[in-house]
């Protein structure tokens, strides 16, 4: 039997292994695909695509269709069964109900994701992701949980928060993108995530990645925000930039002009220019693109809670090199200008309070 499993890994004498699986009884062949499941490679689902063809016990067949479903979630490549009765791929399904939602990040640079995957009647799977600017997913709760908890849970959110955190619902697909870019920034919970892919791709919905956020229809005549109003917007607010060395630099910052008094003139030339030669940092450059994706993310928060001109004026940052550079030097001043006795502190809302139950 050990020949066998070895031919089917290497790929070699298929037609004699599918008919020997083809002369097995039914418990020997059950024991058989027991077995199988060490078999993780394209070479196995080619088996099993050749056997489930032959194959007339329906029994037999939803038990190889779960290994060839179970190595499509790994992201190996299997060949599509032929469409009869039920899909193997039934895990979400479009007339059951999804949802997403996103906080704005907190004081911490760190923000809340939810998805919710009905994945059957009224029982859901609630995926909690606590996610950070820069340092992508932190914390990953996977639950299941009754409608009615849900909303409970989902109402206890909505009650905490204030002018400084927003609770916005967004599209599950887009939750799911948040979550999946965040585990790479990371490389946290990349095991757990591997088939979350598959899972959410099924769901189809207009707003799926960033790209998908530049072209949302407005109401005519919206004119975008200033800058200098975006800026302190009630979402934008709360956020902070923080670097290796920020302490420090601050000092510098705050102090440079050492023991001379100079006149004010001066004091801010010499500001810009250590501003100018921390914008030059390798670390410090490296989060134009964190802020360019905040934007997007920003502007379809904005979107959906119908704050158009607020979108139209995060869409013109995302979209520009000169907006971005221009928002990263606002939050390295606002950052440098903070005095150590007030950093900001966290605000985000503890999911984990929630859902141990």
């Amino acid at each position: 039997m050990d020949n066998i499993f070895s031919d089917i890994e290497s790929n070699t004498h298929i037609d004699n292994n599918v008919s020997l699986f083809a002369s097995l009884s039914k418990r020997k062949k059950k024991e058989f695909l027991t077995q199988l499941k060490e078999i993780k490679n394209e070479a196995a689902g080619l088996f099993l695509y050749r056997v489930y063809m032959n194959e007339n016990d329906k029994e037999i067949q939803k038990l190889i269709k779960k290994l060839l479903f179970r190595l499509k979630s790994m992201g190996i490549p299997v060949p599509e069964l032929p469409l009869s009765g039920e899909p193997v791929l039934r895990s979400i399904e479009e007339k059951r109900e999804h949802r997403g939602f996103l906080t704005n990040y907190d004081g911490t640079g760190a923000r809340l994701v939810c998805a919710l995957f009905e994945i059957k009647k009224k029982i859901f799977l609630f995926i909690n992701a606590i996610t950070h600017f820069s340092e992508g997913l932190l914390e990953l709760a996977v639950t299941e949980h009754k409608s009615n908890e849900i909303e409970e849970i989902l109402n206890s959110y909505r009650e905490k928060t204030d002018n400084n955190t927003v609770f916005v619902e967004i599209s599950p697909r887009y939750a799911g993108f948040l979550i999946e870019e965040s585990s790479v920034i990371s490389g946290r919970y990349t095991e757990d995530l591997k088939s979350f892919s598959t899972f959410v791709s099924h769901i189809h919905h207009t707003i799926k990645n960033p790209v998908d956020i530049y072209t949302l229809k407005l109401p005519e005549t919206i004119k975008p925000l200033p800058f200098e109003t975006l800026w302190t917007h009630d979402l934008i607010a709360p956020f902070m930039l923080s670097w290796e060395g920020m302490d420090e630099d601050r000092k510098t910052y705050n102090t440079g002009s050492g023991a001379l008094v100079l006149p004010p003139y001066l004091v801010e030339e010499k500001k810009e220019a250590f501003l100018h030669t921390l914008m030059e940092k390798e670390e410090v450059k490296q989060k134009k693109r964190l802020i360019q994706r905040m934007f997007e993310d920003y502007a379809y928060m904005f979107y959906s809670l119908k704050d158009f001109s607020a979108y139209t004026a995060a869409i013109e940052v995302a979209k520009k090199e000169e907006n971005i550079i221009g928002a990263l030097q606002f939050f390295l001043k606002k950052s440098l200008n903070l005095p150590e006795e007030k950093e900001e502190q966290g605000i985000l809302i503890n999911p984990y309070d929630q859902i141990r139950r």
